[in-house]
This record gives C-alpha cells, sequence and structure tokens, in this order.
C-alpha cells in the first residue's frame, strides 16, 4: 500500500460492507437464522474480515501520517466524542421508549457502548502518546501487540471483578461487559500490528515481498493454512463473547487472515485497474466514517423496533436496502461541492 493506495480503500469498503451484513444478522434476524450455518457464515463475514482489518489498516496509515502530536490527540478525542454521538444516535428511538416507560433497560449500557469508533479514538491517543517509542523499530508495535492479545484475559478477569459507574469507563479497556464490543484488549493489537508492518515496509529487510515470483506461493500456502484452520476461524467468531474479547491464540489466526488477505486484495486490485467493481469499494472506503455513521443510525433505529424478529429474506431485503441507501448517501456525499455549485 502506497500513500493514498486504492488497496487500502478497498479493504476499508469492504469492511464497512460486511460490517453492515452482520449488524443486519445481530440485530434483525430471527435468533434461528442466528444460530444457523448462514448465521454463522455471516458472523464470520463480520468478523475477521472486517474490524481486524479496518484497525490494521488504520495504524498503517497512523505510521505514515505527518500530522503533528496536537493534531494526532484533537483527532482521537474527535473520534472518542463521534463514537458516543453514534451511540446515542443509533440508539434514539431505544432511549425515547426508556424516557417514555416502554424500556426499563438502562441508557447507560447503549451510550458508553464500546464500538469501534470510540477505539478508534482512544487508540489514535495511545499511539500520538507513543508514537516515538513506536518509531524507533517496527519489532516494538509487533512487541506491543502479542504483548496486548496475551494479557487480554488477565485485563478481563480483573476487570470483571469491578461494579458500578466505573465499570463504564474501566470497559474501554477489556472486560466482558454486555456494552463492551470493541475495548483495547485485544482491538488495540490491529492497529499496533499495521503499524509495525508500514514501518517494516520502509525498512531494507521488505524488499524480498517486492518479488512478484514470492507472491503467489505465499497466497498459496495463505489459502491452504486458512482451509486448514478455518473452522476455529469460524467457531470463535460465530460466538461473540469470544470473538470482541479473544485472547493470543485467536489474536495470532486473525492477524494471519488479515495479512493474507491485504495481499489477496492488493494482487485483484493490481491486476484490475480502472475496475468499477473496486472503484465501488475504494468510494465507500474514502469515506469509511461516515458510511459507518449512517447504516448504524439506519440499523440501530429500526432493530429496536424488529429486534431479532426478521426472517431470511426480509433479513436479505433490509441488507440490500440499507447498503443501496449507504452508497447513495456517500455519493451525494462525495459530490458535494459540484451539488453545491449546481445550486442543487
Amino acid at each position: 500500500m502506497k500513500e493514498r493506495s486504492i488497496t487500502a480503500d478497498v479493504l476499508k469498503g469492504l469492511a464497512v460492507l460486511f460490517m453492515i451484513q452482520v449488524h443486519i444478522m445481530e440485530v434483525f434476524a430471527d435468533p434461528s437464522i442466528y444460530g444457523s450455518m448462514i448465521g454463522r457464515i455471516s458472523l464470520f463475514l463480520g468478523g475477521p474480515p472486517a474490524a481486524p482489518v479496518f484497525m490494521t489498516v488504520m495504524g498503517y496509515f497512523l505510521s505514515r501520517t505527518n500530522k503533528d502530536f496536537k493534531t494526532m490527540l484533537l483527532r482521537g478525542a474527535k473520534l472518542l466524542l463521534g463514537g458516543i454521538a453514534l451511540n446515542i444516535a443509533l440508539n434514539s428511538n431505544l432511549l425515547y421508549k426508556i424516557a417514555t416507560g416502554q424500556s426499563n433497560v438502562n441508557p447507560l449500557d447503549f451510550i458508553f457502548g464500546i464500538d469501534i469508533l470510540v477505539l478508534a479514538g482512544v487508540t489514535t491517543i495511545i499511539m500520538a502518546l507513543l508514537k516515538k517509542l513506536l518509531d524507533v523499530n517496527f519489532v516494538i508495535p509487533m512487541i506491543l501487540a502479542l504483548v496486548i492479545f496475551y494479557l487480554t484475559p488477565i485485563i478481563n478477569s480483573t476487570i470483571n471483578d469491578t461494579s458500578g459507574s466505573i465499570r463504564y469507563f474501566v470497559s474501554v479497556f477489556g472486560g466482558d461487559s454486555s456494552w463492551s464490543y470493541f475495548p483495547l484488549f485485544p482491538w488495540a493489537a490491529y492497529p499496533l500490528l499495521g503499524y509495525g508492518v508500514s514501518l517494516f515496509m520502509k525498512s531494507e529487510m521488505a524488499g524480498v515481498f517486492e518479488k512478484k515470483a514470492l507472491i503467489f506461493p505465499l497466497l498459496v500456502v495463505w489459502v491452504v493454512w486458512v482451509g486448514y484452520t478455518i473452522e476455529f476461524g469460524v467457531a470463535t467468531a460465530a460466538t461473540l463473547k469470544s470473538y470482541y474479547h479473544h485472547g493470543l491464540e485467536y489474536g495470532l489466526w486473525a492477524a494471519g487472515f488479515t495479512g493474507g488477505f491485504a495481499l489477496l486484495i492488493d494482487q485483484l486490485v493490481n491486476y484490475s485497474k480502472e475496475n468499477e467493481f473496486f472503484n465501488y469499494f475504494a468510494m465507500i472506503g474514502r469515506n469509511v466514517t461516515v458510511a459507518y455513521v449512517i447504516q448504524w443510525v439506519i440499523i440501530g433505529n429500526i432493530g429496536s423496533a424488529v429486534y431479532r424478529s426478521v426472517g431470511l429474506r426480509d433479513s436479505y431485503v433490509a441488507l440490500v436496502a440499507v447498503v443501496l441507501f449507504t452508497s447513495a448517501a456517500i455519493i451525494l456525499y462525495e459530490n458535494r461541492l459540484k451539488l453545491k455549485f449546481l445550486n442543487i
């Protein structure tokens, strides 16, 4: 991936679309579908090819950024506050029901949910603070990532012993609370891995991977490895508690999957220049935050009314509708200056 690589945008675009389909499955679909083979495949597609890929790409670009310390901190704070604002927006229908006495669930569980934007914000702040250390050598972020994976079960057991309002704060770091989807342990490991990969690609040792003759054998080995271990990958991704709070074993598996998946997409993009199929994913990827917000606001608010009661056919209809609406909104967003010029 070089500078504003279309590969990176395609990866982010694919990640968002995979997230849309898994959000439909988690929020809309009847439990009988949720636990079926179709549901397990959906959860897998919304797992390793989604959040791990997205966070790894984010880390890659954090390594390449020319933004100063203050700008990075501000960016992280905006993402963090934006994540909380998104929690309120996507749950506004549910929060209204709580306020009017139609539901007795705890609103704080939804307002302070640790979703991926909150994770991205906190991670950006931490990596801004550690940037000088991380830049010393690509080995440092790699080791830190492995340490995070290894310590996750310990952090989780410690945080699970907390209670009261403090639980909402510490859930940013770990624990298996119902509102903690993407805590720093283990999820901060992926941007660190991406950061390390970026530094490695700028080192002299990266030259070996520029030899095209090695790419195909590497992909063959990756495909064989994934085929041999896919049952483990699917089983963990389909068990949400295990997926959201995984440790070293699954972290290494997801990291290996992410690396091979990124390499595969990079090769497909390079061999398909000006391909409209990839251009579409790249468009979504260029506007990844906007796309993520739009789809969650739609799914979250409709989902509070139809929570896990929709059949398979209607779930697919909802998926197509959300993707089309999100895509149309992104097209308008990308062309907002042209539309303004035309007084539209």
